[in-house]
């Protein structure tokens, strides 16, 4: 299997939504396709941390509303 086949293939994955965030491809040329690789590469590092960031975001704010409703339940149930 090429190189080229192997990032399409792998482009591809991430473009259908069965991608792993985790995958990184290898490469030891410094020609175009090993740059390719390497912003490939890169492109997956950022966009994995970027997700997590938004994971945890969610959760917080999640956490934020469940906190404030319960403290807005108590304040009723004192009345």
């Amino acid at each position: 299997v090429g190189r080229v086949s192997v990032l399409k293939a792998a482009s591809a994955a991430l473009a259908e939504g069965e991608g792993d965030l985790t995958i990184r491809l290898e490469t030891k040329t410094d020609d175009e396709i090993g740059e390719l690789v390497i912003y490939f590469n890169r492109f997956i590092e950022k966009f994995d941390f970027t997700f997590i960031k938004f994971l945890v975001s969610v959760t917080l704010s999640g956490i934020t509303i469940v906190f404030v409703f319960f403290f807005m339940v108590s304040l009723a149930v004192k009345r």
